[in-house]
């Protein structure tokens, strides 16, 4: 049977499908936004968390009731906006990484030994 089109060429018309590709971001752009217009009320909050001054209305079942009770936060959470606050303002800090001269030393020695068994160049 002859090929209606070339070999190789599948004779679509190539591209892109229609309603492909990424789709907008919405909901990100909704949420910045919020964000953007609160932003002063935001950090606030997260300071009193990290402070441990803010309290939340926690729901919990006992005995079949529903009781709703002011807390304060917890540990991890202080931690965690303490842990926020100093990345947002400060930057995250830099980690070190150590070599010792061995290990340098190592290193180098294996990746000549690795050339010389392939047979290319140092």
């Amino acid at each position: 049977m002859p090929r209606p089109f070339a070999k190789g060429n599948p004779g679509g018309p190539g591209g892109a499908r229609p309603g492909s590709g990424r789709k907008a971001n919405w909901f990100k752009e909704l949420c910045e936004a919020e964000l953007n217009k609160n932003k002063g009320e935001a950090v606030r909050l997260i300071g009193k968390i990290a402070r441990g001054e803010a309290e939340f209305d926690k729901v919990f079942c006992s005995e079949g009731r529903v009781i709703k009770a002011p807390v304060a936060p917890a540990a991890g959470e202080i931690v965690a906006a303490a842990e926020f606050l100093r990345d947002s303002s400060f930057g995250k800090p830099t980690q070190a990484v150590e070599f010792t001269g061995d290990t340098v030393v190592n290193l180098i020695d294996a990746i000549k030994a690795a050339r010389s068994q392939r047979g290319l160049k140092e």
